[in-house]
């Protein structure tokens, strides 16, 4: 039996051992060794990952006999008796115990607001996820879970101590513990101060402040439970990069602030729920039309005209280094006609302007893109036009005086 040096210490990352035995297990040089400070996985949370004299450790696992078999990378054969050392990768050890104790806190939060218990802990690569005995209606589910999750980053916030006990079954059944499924002679305790005991044998932080912000990613109904997604500590931060470099990308596209980029789309899709005779559109399920068989792709045909500030009726105030498309017809596909008014003006070298579109049912432009393409290189004598879903170019003349 290989014994556990996790168990008294998560942190502990460089240790020495005898090897007990070697040989190929599954295609890979096993190595077992008398004690061992890596996590062979379990309960959810996945196996450390390390080296063993400088050779490269790619899985841990545990037999059914209480051995650690420690896979190794390459054929590279320890001799039994022979002292070795071991290093486990401390950045992967650090985001499974963030993770591993988040779990613990959060479904104690629930436990504690909603008396909902967690039948179920697995953490994935990006995001970790539990499976809560917990019913209701959407409405309820997401305020309950936003309940909990301020309970639990309340309790990381105050940097609490987390213990690790071992004690007997008998022991173990005087103790408040969340859960009670226990069967061996052994019970290893994580007590959270002044708010929770559970048994458990992960890897663990030594306060709760180390796990970090603990942030809900999403919640879905599965198997008759409430399956929450969660991320903490490293995990959050890059978490929270990635969705403001998204928000931040859409804002920019829309020319509005970050925090403004929500109604500014909700306007886009009300400006086209109203061009296109009052049907919603998703954008998140938006697809090209598929072309009929024996049918050309859309063509656009040249500018029919380009024409100065006076000769254009629906004119407004334009600068002297402005371009302007009148009107021009499109063929598509569909065999219907499409006749569609563009109008821009006030073209600086900042790149400010306004568009006007004459949209039809076949044929819904993306203000917006031609904005963004047009702002994007202010001295272009290039227009970009967009005629969903086709990019087209068109080169223009400048208005003379």
């Amino acid at each position: 039996m290989t014994t556990k040096l996790y168990w008294h210490d998560s942190q502990l990352t460089q240790f020495s051992a005898q090897v007990v035995d070697c040989f190929v297990h599954d295609g890979h040089q096993a190595v077992v060794l008398d004690q061992s400070a890596f996590y062979p996985g379990g309960g959810g949370q996945p196996h450390d990952t390390g080296a063993i004299n400088a050779t490269r450790v790619v899985a841990v696992s545990m037999t059914e006999d209480g051995r650690m078999l420690h896979h190794l990378e390459g054929d590279v054969p320890f001799k039994v008796g022979e002292t070795v050392a071991g290093v486990v990768d401390w950045p992967r050890r650090l985001e499974m115990l963030q993770q591993h104790t988040g779990q613990h806190i959060l479904s104690q939060a629930f436990f504690q607001l909603f008396g909902a218990e967690t039948r179920g802990f697995r953490i994935f690569e990006q995001v970790a996820e539990i499976d809560l005995t917990l019913d209701g209606s959407p409405d309820e589910l997401a305020t309950a879970i936003g309940q909990a999750e301020e309970l639990a980053n309340a309790v990381v916030f105050e940097d609490r101590a987390v213990r690790l006990h071992t004690v007997t079954p008998a022991e173990a059944a005087q103790l408040p513990l969340r859960k009670e499924n226990f069967n061996t002679d052994c019970v290893r305790v994580i007590e959270i101060a002044d708010f929770d005991w559970s048994p458990c044998g992960g890897t663990h932080a030594r306060r709760t402040g180390e796990v970090g912000l603990i942030a809900v990613r999403g919640w879905e109904r599965a198997k008759r439970m409430t399956r929450v997604q969660f991320v903490c500590g490293g995990r959050a931060l890059r978490d929270y990069r990635a969705a403001n470099q998204t928000a931040t990308s859409v804002a920019r596209r829309l020319s509005v602030g970050r925090d403004e980029a929500l109604e500014a789309v909700a306007q886009l899709l009300e400006e086209h729920k109203k061009h296109s005779n009052g049907v919603p559109v998703r954008l998140s399920n938006w697809r090209p039309r598929p072309k009929p068989r024996n049918s050309s792709p859309p063509r656009l045909r040249r500018p029919h005209r380009v024409s100065s500030c006076a000769s254009l009726t629906t004119a407004t105030s334009m600068t002297s280094n402005s371009w302007r498309i009148d009107s021009w017809q499109t063929k598509t596909s569909w065999h219907c006609w499409q006749r569609v008014l563009v109008t821009w003006h006030a073209w600086s070298v900042r790149g400010r302007l306004t568009c006007q579109w004459r949209p039809t049912p076949c044929s819904t432009p993306c203000v917006s893109s031609l904005a963004d393409a047009v702002a994007a290189n202010p001295s272009s004598r290039k227009a970009v036009v967009r005629v969903w879903p086709s990019w087209s170019v068109h080169w223009l003349k400048p208005r003379h005086h």
